[in-house]
């Protein structure tokens, strides 16, 4: 019996031994805490206003069919074809965009034709040809101002029916 109370003692030791070891063993040598910085950037969302329309000043059709042009550097027009240029104020349309300093942007024009309806109905023309006042890739400056000019082509029909004619384009304005 003494044989086998002794082999229990030395069992519970080695036992003791071995948990204090899985102890010692599981505790790391020493910690180390590492923090790191958080830096977020919300980007201002874009905006676009409009400060005016295109503006083709007085003309009068003839004969034969004419087009006139409106320069997006100058605000000046051209004609070709039978039309007669008269007075009045000519520009192009004029646009503000306002986002993110420094961040590119992307200015898309209509790639299609536009319809002007004369107001009243019986006739209509057709825009087209659209130009911007610089490239389509731009920067934002650092006021967060992108001025946009957009010129384009106007088509007139021989006799075109006279009045007022109406019609709008979509320009658009997106982060790069």
């Amino acid at each position: 019996m003494k044989y086998a109370s002794h082999h229990r003692k030395l069992r519970h030791r080695h036992i003791a031994a071995c948990v204090i070891a899985m102890f010692i063993g599981a505790m790391p040598a020493h910690a180390t805490i590492m923090t790191s910085p958080i830096s977020v950037g919300v980007v201002t969302p874009l905006t676009l206003t409009k400060v005016h329309d295109i503006e083709f000043g007085g003309f009068s059709a003839g004969a034969t069919s004419g087009r006139i042009f409106i320069n997006a550097y100058t605000d000046g027009r051209s004609s070709t074809g039978g039309v007669t240029l008269l007075g009045g104020t000519t520009s192009a349309a004029k646009f503000l965009s306002y986002g993110y300093r420094g961040q590119t942007i992307s200015i898309l024009r209509p790639a299609t034709a536009i319809t002007l309806t004369r107001v009243g109905g019986g006739a209509t023309m057709t825009m087209d040809q659209f130009t911007l006042n610089g490239g389509a890739l731009r920067s934002v400056k650092t006021d967060g101002v992108v001025d946009v000019r957009v010129g384009c082509r106007l088509n007139i029909a021989a006799n075109q029916l006279g009045g007022s004619y109406a019609g709008s384009f979509t320009l658009t304005v997106e982060y790069q």
